[in-house]
């Protein structure tokens, strides 16, 4: 498989053009819209997997490449796309490449998933003469999986652990764990998670927004769209408020920052949840 790697590494950074037979890079630059372009998206992502299954790495990648240029998808779909080149560098055992494309991944947002991180860490621990960068991205996974409750991946680099003999910190984490499920059984029972396979992000407590002064005395209002990311914890970031009159974004902001969320659950288990759109309507008396 490694015949392959110099090629692919090329494609990776930009060093190879794309073909004739890649023609349908097209689509990706006449596409209108974030919605329009990460259809487009999704459907190269899907054709780079049938070609990996038949272990046509470079092909695969040649496949990406025009997805991993442009600046017109989501930045969900822009994490699809680095996770899927990382799948196709470790298919073809570049086990550190394939690991910095899912840090890209994960960092595409303010809202990585510990379950990301996990995967990050793994394919650190394949590549040669990376014990301390491994060893840091179990922490971060652990970090965030304790703050999350993520049982699963706490559960995970639990076993990572023992499997690299390192006790210590298996034992640190186990007891740890305690106080964590607790905090999981309370939110998934509040959030009615286990009753359903996929529970979505919602507000728990919505913050009021302050009327900007100023438009206050002169009657101005408006109509606010704020759009973040919840994290895996809950959090609101990477908040980007569009309000008809410019002087209410940063009421809206603040708004949308001070509310308090639930984070997406899928199988019992929370994850980010990315696009989150809150209306703010701001009307003088």
């Amino acid at each position: 498989m490694r015949i392959f790697s110099g090629v692919l590494v090329s494609v990776l950074l930009g060093g190879l053009a794309l073909s004739p037979a890649h023609a349908q890079a097209t689509a990706m630059d006449t596409c209108v819209g974030v919605d329009a372009c990460d259809d487009v998206a999704t459907d190269f992502i899907g054709k780079a997997a049938l070609l990996l299954e038949n272990d046509l790495y470079v092909e695969a990648a040649q496949h990406l490449y025009p997805v991993m240029l442009s600046n017109r998808v989501s930045p969900l779909m822009q994490s699809a796309t680095r996770n899927q080149f990382s799948t196709i560098l470790e298919a073809a055992g570049l086990y550190e490449l394939a690991a910095e494309q899912k840090d890209i991944a994960n960092s595409t947002t303010s809202a990585p998933s510990s379950a990301g991180l996990l995967e990050r860490a793994r394919l650190l621990s394949r590549a040669e003469d990376m014990e301390e960068e491994t060893l840091a991205a179990y922490a971060q996974a652990e970090v965030l999986a304790l703050g999350a409750a993520n049982m699963a991946v706490i559960d995970e680099v639990i076993a990572d652990y023992r499997a690299m003999g390192r006790t210590g910190r298996a034992q640190s984490l186990q007891a740890r764990r305690a106080e964590a499920a607790a905090r999981a059984n309370a939110a998934c029972e509040q959030a009615q998670c286990r009753a359903r396979p996929l529970v979505d992000a919602k507000v728990l407590q919505g913050a009021s927004p302050v009327y900007p002064p100023r438009a206050l005395a002169t009657g101005a209002g408006a109509d606010c769209r704020v759009r973040l990311n919840v994290t895996e914890t809950g959090f609101p970031v990477d908040i980007v408020a569009e309000c008809t009159d410019a002087q209410f974004v940063e009421s809206a902001t603040e708004a949308a920052r001070n509310s308090v969320f639930q984070p997406r659950y899928r199988n019992g288990l929370p994850e980010p949840r990315i696009n989150v759109v809150l209306p703010f309507t701001f009307a003088a008396n």
